[in-house]
């Protein structure tokens, strides 16, 4: 069964089935008093730390060989992924071979870099890896050799467009760098007799910007033109330092404790300690910090890379006279001292007094806020937790919104204000909460079903939205496609899916789909086009097409790198291929004939038009 048959079965299946919304508590934190959100870091890490490392071939490290081939070319292809929300440029190709480092201009030959990248420790894992690559505008490159067993190596920076050009030592035991747009600055931790410290190295010369530094990923982060790093020290104090003309380091302190902070490409947003509650402040490198917001208990950098989210706590009180309504006035106005129910007639006196007072409770749940170029838009109320929405340059909230409370009557309570307060935390707890979508003009949608939030995706002109949903009958999930402001309208497109998107940010909504044994099936909502035997999808905004590896050998692991616009025939690139790294702009690294056992391959280069091949037998690919 394939095409629209399959589709408007699978819709008859989803209506017939009666969609409940759970009673149990949803999978999100609950309101909380403090930040409980992960950080959003808004710049590109350039070095990445791969889950194990390995530079030995033809070892005893074949896990890949017993999973199957095709599970490990689409376990690596999720870090092969561009990024989201991003342009790619594609600047060159960097490739290791024989311990070697060399590198593709597109123009040139490719030409050896540097010896002898390991010196005992590792640098990739399988054809995948880190630690070299250009700047965002390709003119300059930075990479590491000499890794030795503990990670730290030597740094280097090159002129990119110059294979004649020598590279130049920034320093050695180097553990991490982050790399200005430009590449003329590098931010660094080094390991310094028994201490980590965070330096930056402009024009040539590198100034020590603070001791005692760690290699968690939030530690430091480099502001796009290179003129700032922001970074946390051993103390969790959040700090901003500058290089100047003359060499000396301007560092400002910004707050004592920071859990949490993101950087946008001028501005930086932080999360300060403020009694029992906290602050969200923006800085913009030049005055002071200003408060954005205060009760804050969430704060995100939008996917878009510009807006930021945040999640406060309503100021005030939620008055008892909103939760109660009194049913029992006549009834005890008349109740005698020796009636059996007077205690119960004291206790609702209790209530009535607090009603009339202006007594309430401490709201739980928050008010949530998109601030774009400096305003402030409240986008949805009673919101139990919400994040935004990737894959659209506009900007997008989803979350859980608790349903309106309705009133309870006193006599039905049985208990005093400590039982309304049980009462009304369990009302958000369980069975009161709906999955919605909002805007950033406040236009608020419910969804409807169990929606699984974070796969949530708006296509680039904000019409159409797309997300999985819990498939209460099977345990799997459906695909669900909506126009944006018709929620009520959203339609069941298939079912067991594990990766989708609006190509060309506008286009057809294309989904990967029953895989198992290390394959699945491409197909498109608007087409009756069915694609099986495929591994290695690659979505990502910039590609009117997505990209995969089809017709897989079981075993050899090869098959056709082929891309689909989800309406015509696939376009096929070539044969024999393992792997690719997308590079952007419809242009791919392509890995040929891989052998597992020797851990080698031969490299090609797709411009979207033909395939260059570079070399033969190289270890791997550096991702960049």
């Amino acid at each position: 069964m394939d095409g629209m048959e399959k589709k408007e079965e699978l819709e008859q299946e989803v209506v017939a089935e009666e969609i409940e919304e759970t009673a149990e508590e949803p999978a999100v934190e609950e309101v909380v008093e403090e930040i409980t959100a992960e950080e959003v870091v808004a710049e590109e890490t350039t070095e990445e730390v791969p889950v194990e490392k390995t530079t030995e071939k033809g070892g005893s490290n074949i896990i890949s060989i017993i999973v199957g081939f095709a599970i490990f070319i689409a376990f690596l292809a999720i870090v092969w992924m561009a990024p989201v929300g991003k342009t790619v440029k594609d600047s060159g190709v960097f490739y290791s071979k024989d311990n070697d480092l060399y590198f593709y201009d597109m123009k040139n030959e490719p030409y050896l870099v540097q010896e002898d990248i390991s010196a005992g420790g590792g640098y990739n894992y399988f054809y995948s890896a880190w630690g070299a690559g250009t700047a965002e505008n390709g003119d300059e490159a930075y990479y590491m050799a000499n890794v030795d067993a503990s990670g730290a190596a030597d740094l280097y920076r090159k002129d990119a467009a110059d294979p004649a050009a020598e590279a130049v030592l920034i320093d050695s035991n180097v553990y991490d760098y982050k790399v200005s747009e430009n590449g003329d600055v590098v931010a660094y931790v080094v390991m310094e007799g028994d201490m980590l410290n965070l330096k930056m190295n402009c024009g040539g010369e590198s100034e020590k910007i603070t001791e005692n530094i760690s290699l968690e990923e939030d530690t430091y982060t480099l502001r796009a033109d290179g003129a700032w790093v922001a970074f946390k020290d051993a103390y969790n104090m959040l700090c901003a330092a500058e290089v100047q003309k003359d060499g000396d380091v301007n560092v400002v302190k910004l707050t004592d404790s920071c859990p949490l902070y993101a950087l946008s490409d001028d501005t930086l947003y932080f999360v300060s300690k403020a009694d029992a509650y906290y602050n969200i402040y923006s800085y913009d490198f030049d005055h002071e910090p200003e408060l954005v917001a205060e009760n804050a208990q969430y704060m995100e950098l939008m996917p878009n890379g510009k807006d930021l989210l945040y999640g406060v706590k309503p100021v005030g009180i939620i008055p008892y006279s909103e939760l109660l309504e009194d049913d029992m006035a006549e009834i005890d106005a008349n109740m005698k001292e020796d009636d059996p129910a007077y205690e119960q007639k004291l206790m609702r006196d209790d209530l009535r007094a607090a009603m009339a007072s202006g007594e309430g409770l401490e709201p739980l749940l928050q008010e949530y806020y998109i601030l774009s170029n400096g305003k402030a838009t409240l986008v949805a109320e009673n919101v139990v937790s919400a994040i935004g929405v990737a894959g659209n340059d506009r900007s997008f909230v989803t979350g859980y919104q608790a349903k309106p409370f309705q009133p309870l009557y006193l006599s039905v309570i049985g208990g005093g204000l400590e039982m309304v307060d049980m009462i009304y935390t369990m009302s958000i707890n369980y069975g009161g909460m709906q999955p919605f979508l909002a805007d950033a003009q406040g236009n608020v949608e419910v969804l409807t079903g169990a929606v699984m939030l974070n796969t949530l995706q708006v296509s680039s002109d904000g019409s159409k939205a797309a997300y999985l949903m819990e498939n209460e009958n099977t345990g799997g999930n459906i695909l669900m496609q909506m126009k944006v402001g018709k929620a009520a309208d959203a339609t069941a497109v298939e079912m067991n899916v594990e990766e989708f998107g609006f190509l060309g940010g506008n286009g057809p909504l294309v989904y990967y789909y029953e895989y198992a044994n290390g394959t699945g099936t491409l197909a498109s909502a608007e087409s009756d086009k069915v694609i099986k035997n495929v591994t290695g999808t690659q979505f990502a905004k910039d590609m009117k097409a997505v990209y995969y590896v089809a017709d897989i050998n079981g075993i050899t692991g090869l098959g056709q790198l082929q891309h689909w616009d989800g309406k015509n025939e696939p376009a096929v690139v070539d044969g024999g291929v393992f792997a690719f790294q997308y590079k952007g702009n419809g242009k791919a690294a392509v890995l040929y004939n891989y052998d597992l056992m020797k851990q080698v391959g031969d490299l090609g280069y797709y411009d979207g038009k033909g395939v260059t091949m570079l070399d033969k037998d190289i270890t791997a690919i550096f991702i960049n």
